[in-house]
C-alpha cells in the first residue's frame, strides 16, 4: 500500500500531479492546510486531519492570507462547512485541539501506520499475500521552519521502526530513513547525488560500492561530512553497514 502524506507546508500543484501519476498512491491523508494543497491540485483526500490552525487563521495579523484561504475556498467550490462536507461524504474528519503534544505531521504518520498495519493483520488473517512494498510519502514536509522539518524527519521512524519504508519528497529531494543496506539502480534513481548523513551518533561497518567516491568498513559520526554529495557510476550502487541509522537524500540541483 502506498500512502500520500499532504503536510502544511508548501508543495507546488505541478510537482503534486507528476507526484500522483508517478507513484499513484491508495490513499491520501490530509494535515491541516495540506487540504487545501490536495483540493488545489483536484485531489479529494481519504483523511483529513490537525488542529486546523493554519486552515483556518483567526489572528488579526492572518486577515491577508484569510482572503487568499477565501478565494481558494471559492474557487474549488467547496462550501464553508469544508470539514463537515467532507465527513458527510464519507471521509475520515479527525480534529485534534491546538494545544497537544504532538504535531499534525506525526498525527497523518501515525494514521498512516495504522491503516497499514491493520492491511497487513487482515491479509495475514485470511492467509493471503501482503505487499512487501508498503510506502509512506510526506509532501509539503520541507521549506518554511526548520524545526518543522527536522521534526518531520524525526517521525519518519515511526514507520521505519516498523520496516515501513517512509520518504520526504519535494521538488528537489527525496529523503528517508534507512536502518539496514540497500541498492540503487542509477537509471531509477532520482536525482544526481545521494548523501548519507548518520542519524545516530555512530554508523559502523559503512561500505559504498559502485558509487564515484568508495568505503569499505568506514565509521560515521555526527560530526564530519564525508557521506555528502556521492554519485552513483556503476549501473548498480550498493549501500550496507552494521549497526547505526542513515539518513539517504537524493538530490538534484
Amino acid at each position: 500500500m502506498k500512502i500520500a502524506i499532504v503536510c502544511a507546508g508548501h508543495c507546488d500543484s505541478a510537482f503534486l500531479h507528476e507526484f500522483r501519476k508517478i507513484k499513484k498512491p491508495d490513499y491520501y491523508i490530509a494535515a491541516d492546510r495540506g487540504l487545501l494543497t490536495c483540493l488545489y491540485a483536484g485531489i479529494i483526500p481519504d483523511c483529513v486531519l490537525g488542529d486546523y490552525d493554519s486552515l483556518f487563521p483567526d489572528s488579526a495579523d492572518s486577515e491577508r492570507e484569510d482572503g487568499k484561504l477565501s478565494a481558494l475556498l471559492r474557487k474549488i467550490e467547496y462550501p464553508v462547512d469544508l470539514l463537515e462536507k467532507l465527513n458527510r461524504e464519507g471521509k475520515r474528519v479527525l480534529t485534534y485541539p491546538a494545544r497537544k503534544d504532538f504535531s499534525d505531521s506525526e498525527a497523518a504518520v501515525r494514521e498512516a501506520v495504522r491503516i497499514i498495519m491493520d492491511a497487513r493483520q487482515k491479509a495475514d488473517s485470511i492467509q493471503e499475500t501482503t505487499d512487501v512494498y508498503d510506502e509512506i510519502y510526506l509532501l509539503g514536509a520541507t521549506g518554511g521552519r526548520l524545526d518543522h522539518f527536522l521534526a518531520n524527519l524525526a517521525v519518519l521512524m515511526i514507520p521505519t521502526g516498523l520496516g515501513i519504508r517512509a520518504w520526504i519528497l519535494d521538488e528537489k529531494n527525496r529523503i528517508t530513513l534507512l536502518r539496514e543496506g540497500c541498492s540503487l539502480e542509477k537509471k531509477h534513481t532520482f536525482g544526481k547525488y545521494v548523501s548519507l548523513i548518520p542519524y545516530t551518533d555512530e554508523v559502523t561497518g559503512v561500505a559504498l560500492k559502485g558509487f564515484r567516491y568508495l568505503l569499505n568498513g568506514h565509521t560515521f559520526t555526527r560530526d564530519n561530512t564525508l557521506g555528502l554529495s556521492n554519485e552513483i557510476e556503476d549501473e548498480i550502487a550498493e549501500i550496507s553497514f552494521e549497526s547505526g541509522i542513515l539518513i539517504m537524500i537524493l538530490s538534484m540541483d
